[in-house]
């Protein structure tokens, strides 16, 4: 070994790594053979998706990159005002038309004109006999009452088709809310501008073992009672009642079933 030049020993050391290449592979192929099928399987596959077959003048596909984007909690509650702001109305009552006072928010539930409202106001004002709900870009359009379940009451566009601006029907959840989850409560007082609420539903209040408990929620208040109380995904999941109260959305929509309208 002493006697081999730089050369030499670099081929040397090349001649050895070819004759260890191909006995690694002789050994290689020998396991191959005998391994059972499902080893043999998953080689193959393996190396189908880390060979990259290049064809010959054929460009090579792109390569997408997911850039992930980050939406904040502030974002989605500010998108969830701006899409359900259309939906909430401020009902109107008096004797007639030109008679008329706040009574409650409101908000529509239907395709159909169907809109709910807190019945707390409503009920109170005895006297009232005329209807109409004031829409978000200012219009006024006369109302009928429907039925008035526990803790709320339907009212229904006269003519829909006189609605110069296209009302809308906010999306009613499907799934009930959790303790946690964070919610936007929307509506009006005696002013035109609408007032938004942000809280979280602390827990649930059962006033009778034959219904559907409350949700209790610093979201609802006196600001917005009869308004939508809405999950950041922008579906609603409830009606506010003002003082820290809302009623569940299963609740109205199986009322608003019943209704069929």
């Amino acid at each position: 070994m002493e006697e081999l030049n730089k050369n030499q020993i670099v081929l040397l050391v090349l001649l050895v790594s070819f004759v260890t290449s191909i006995a690694t592979g002789i050994v290689t192929v020998t396991l191959m053979d005998q391994a059972p099928p499902a080893v043999t399987q998953t080689i193959n596959r393996i190396v189908e998706r880390t060979v990259e077959k290049i064809v010959p003048g054929q460009a090579p596909p792109p390569i997408v990159r997911e850039v992930p984007v980050i939406v904040t909690e502030e974002e989605l509650i500010v998108k969830v005002i701006n899409s359900a702001t259309p939906g909430v109305v401020r009902v109107l009552g008096g004797q007639t038309d030109k008679d008329k006072t706040f009574l409650s928010s409101g908000f529509f539930v239907s395709p159909n004109g169907v809109l709910v409202a807190d019945n707390a106001a409503i009920l109170a004002a005895t006297s009232t006999t005329n209807y109409q709900a004031a829409l978000a870009g200012g219009q006024t359009v006369s109302l009928t009452r429907l039925e008035s379940p526990p803790n709320f009451i339907f009212f229904k566009l006269v003519d829909p088709s006189s609605v110069e601006a296209k009302w809308s029907a906010l999306t009613l959840a499907k799934t009930p809310i959790s303790i946690g989850q964070t919610v936007v409560s929307l509506g009006f007082s005696d002013r035109p501008d609408i007032n938004v609420s942000v809280g979280i539903v602390s827990s649930f209040l059962s006033t009778d073992a034959s219904t559907t408990p409350l949700v209790m929620t610093n979201a609802a208040s006196a600001e917005n009672q009869g308004g939508p109380v809405m999950s950041i995904k922008g579906e609603v999941v409830g009606l506010s009642k003002g003082l820290g109260l809302a009623v569940p959305i299963e609740t109205i929509a199986t009322a608003l079933a019943a209704l069929k309208q």
